[in-house]
């Protein structure tokens, strides 16, 4: 009966015997049991009393064993340092099949299986999980009940790319691509922004009736997220001259704001793309659609553009794709080539050079220039055939001091800014503005410096709204020099400025003894042989001359403050007082050397600082028309001479004037012309001068030399026969007089 009640009691208390020992005498094999972690060392460590553990060796150890282990027991192994490997061998069963070399904080987890007497390692290496699928550096996805793998791009090199998922019925596996651009053409006259649409994609639009397009609202379905595309009209299709319009309109809230460039117009409901522009559409800010429109022009072949942030490597077809260079500009015109102006219209933007070669400008050539065949560096053959060419300034701020209009910079430093040879094409220069050249503007002179000859005349050329100042240094000068037989030339509203404090000077004393004239100076002059010069406000009148014309030649230099010339008459005088004011120094100069001359010269509306305007005949006649011309001086710090000044014209020739005027000049007296011609025949008119003192005159009245014939008090021509007043057929009786 003792025995039946202690087994009774023994078997109320058996489940709290079998707890305990399963708590604290057995293992228990879910990992949550152990109460901390437990360091191991060695190369078999103990693992009876716990399931997780950290290695702790301080020298190499390879483990080959976990002793003490129960059937089904889990352990977790970190490794608390890099000494320890765990060996994959009859014991260890890893499950790369290949020893773990241990890394900080690296864990594995093992299951012992008793009836193989071996610890087996979970799959999918440290942490657990399955095996990652694929190669290196590949992206890990979900696929189905085990891992699939988004292949790396290996190729090609510095280029990157995008992991896209284009979703159809559901989502899709996602793949790596290289940037590009998806389109949808649209022909139908209605259409609407879809989802599908959304960058990287592009509308093209090619309705020549034009197309009327619905934009969704920000924030609707398929249009979260800051939505963008890309549309493009365009333009003249299949080279048909055909044109596309687009217009947008708004669905019910988000409004438009279009900006081109700079200039933004917001609040829009609706607005329209023109041919050949492509607009890109974002919402920033999440509620209204952000347009930017490419501010470009059709490109059209005939047209170049220069920019100063532009290439000579681009194709000059656009602003955004602009050359650098005005020479670069008129080689990629039509008809252009390495050695050839195209033709067309080049379009320049303010401060752009004029050409990559230092010193040069714009220097074209026609067949008779000794260097055609071959020519020098900076130089192109004028367009073929004789066609027209056009360089227009756009957009321009730069201004010559006097000028009226603004006009765009162009560098060409120290160099001729405008130089035409041996051409009769039609070319035009508008709004240009040339900086620091030694010559702004040249005609009919050859490429190898000859003007004395017929074989480099230029006809057919007009400036308007072109000015320069020539680089204030020693040898700079004239600002407009035209050589020989050159024709059919306009300036109008232009403005140049000389080099006059290099190229006047005081006179000291001067006198005559024959047919040779002396002059001194007040100090040492920048003169030298053959320049032309004329002499004006000196004490005696007489002594009043130009030297320089084709039969008498220019000055001689006789020392610093020295030199002599020839003149066409005799005497014998002395006097002092006065100025020398020698061409080199004046803003422009008509001057065909020993040649035949130059004529159909149109000055009109002009502003000229430093000086007027000079002009001798050649062996022909010479003909110049001038109307508005004013002439400003530098408050009397140098002497300018007067608004137009002729040397000679030749016996036949003819010099149109009106609208003289001159302002803070230095000396008396001043005119506003003088006509030191002094072979027969030929005519200066002036109209439009009133004061005694507007004009004067040189040589021998009644031989029709010197004369000038104006209108107002003055009548010089009155009884007398052959001067420049003599009643011709072309001539308004009493116009002149």
């Amino acid at each position: 009966m003792k025995n039946r009640i202690l087994v009774s009691i023994l078997l109320l208390l058996c489940p709290f015997i079998l707890r305990a020992q399963t708590s604290y005498g057995r293992i228990q094999t879910d990992r949550t049991s152990n109460k901390s972690t437990i360091i191991i060392t060695g190369a078999t460590p103990d693992v009876s009393n716990g399931n997780v553990f950290k290695t702790n060796n301080g020298a190499p150890t390879t483990i080959t064993n976990f002793l003490s282990g129960v059937d089904s027991q889990v352990i977790t192994v970190n490794c608390g340092e890099t000494k320890t490997t765990i060996q994959n061998n009859a014991n260890i069963v890893t499950s790369s099949a290949a020893d773990i070399p241990c890394t900080v904080n690296k864990a594995q987890d093992f299951t012992f299986d008793a009836a193989q007497a071996k610890w087996v390692q979970k799959s999918g290496g440290p942490g657990g999980g399955a095996s990652p699928a694929g190669s290196n550096l590949d992206l890990q996805v979900k696929s189905g009940a085990v891992f699939g793998n988004v292949p790396s791009p290996t190729t090609p090199n510095d280029v990157p790319q995008t992991l896209v998922s284009t979703l159809s019925g559901g989502a899709q596996q996602a793949a790596f691509q290289m940037n590009g651009l998806a389109s949808r053409t649209i022909s139908a006259s209605t259409d609407s922004v879809v989802a599908a649409d959304r960058s990287p994609k592009i509308l093209y639009f090619t309705n020549t009736g034009g197309t009327t397009m619905t934009v969704p609202d920000v924030g609707s379905t398929g249009f979260t997220g800051n939505p963008q595309f890309l549309a493009q009209s365009l333009g003249a299709v299949n080279g048909s001259g055909a044109t596309v319009t687009v217009t947008f309109n708004r669905t019910s809230t988000s409004t438009f704001m279009k900006c081109m460039g700079a200039y933004c117009s917001p609040g829009l409901t609706t607005f329209k793309l023109t041919s050949g522009q492509r607009a890109h559409f974002s919402a920033p800010d999440g509620v209204n659609w952000l347009v930017n429109v490419e501010h470009s022009e059709l490109v059209h072949i005939f047209n170049q553009y220069v920019s100063p942030y532009g290439d000579d490597t681009n194709d000059g077809w656009t602003w955004q794709t602009a050359k650098k260079t005005i020479f670069a500009a008129l080689r990629g015109l039509a008809g252009g080539s390495s050695t050839q102006s195209g033709y067309g219209t080049v379009f320049v933007a303010d401060s752009v050079s004029a050409n990559p070669i230092a010193g040069a400008g714009i220097q074209l050539m026609g067949p008779k220039d000794p260097n055609y065949a071959s020519p020098p560096a900076g130089w192109l053959k004028a367009p073929a055939s004789g066609n027209g060419l056009r360089i227009v300034g756009v957009g321009c701020s730069s201004h010559l001091a006097n000028a009226a209009s603004p006009a765009c910079a162009v560098l060409s430093n120290n160099g001729v800014s405008v130089w035409l040879s041996s051409m009769t094409n039609t070319i035009e220069f508008e709004n240009l503005q040339f900086q620091y050249p030694s010559i702004v503007v040249r005609l009919g002179v050859q490429s190898n410096g000859t003007r004395s000859t017929t074989a480099g005349g230029v006809q057919n050329v007009r400036f308007t709204n072109v000015s320069g100042a020539v680089n204030g240094v020693l040898g700079a000068g004239p600002a407009v020099d035209i050589g020989s037989d050159t024709y059919f030339i306009y300036f109008d509203k232009s403005s140049f400025q000389g080099n006059m404090p290099f190229y006047s000077a005081a006179i000291s004393t001067v006198s005559q003894s024959g047919f040779t004239e002396t002059v001194n100076t007040t100090a040492p002059n920048n003169f030298t042989t053959g320049m032309k010069c004329g002499l004006l406000q000196v004490s005696n009148p007489t002594l009043n001359f130009s030297a320089g014309s084709r039969t008498l030649g220019g000055i001689t230099v006789v020392s610093p403050t020295q030199f002599t010339f020839t003149r066409n008459d005799t005497q014998s005088v002395s006097s002092s007082a006065g100025y020398v004011v020698c061409d080199k120094g004046l803003p422009i100069v008509i001057d065909p050397g020993s040649g035949l001359g130059s004529g159909l010269l149109w000055f009109r509306n002009m502003a000229l600082n430093g000086g007027g305007i000079r002009l001798w005949s050649g062996s022909s006649n010479t003909s110049m028309y001038v109307d508005g011309v004013t002439v400003e001086g530098d408050f009397g710090a140098h002497q300018t001479g007067p608004g137009v000044w002729v040397g000679s014209i030749g016996t036949g020739g003819l010099v149109n004037i009106r609208n003289v005027n001159l302002a803070d000049t230095l000396g008396s007296p001043v005119y506003n012309v003088i006509n030191d011609n002094y072979s027969a025949g030929g005519h200066v008119l002036y109209e439009g001068c009133a004061a005694a003192a507007c004009a004067s005159r040189r040589g021998s009245p009644g031989g029709g030399a010197g004369t000038v014939a104006r209108s107002g008090s003055w009548r010089p021509c009155r009884g007398r026969c052959g001067w420049s007043c003599d009643r011709r057929p072309h001539q308004r009786p009493g116009l002149y007089t």
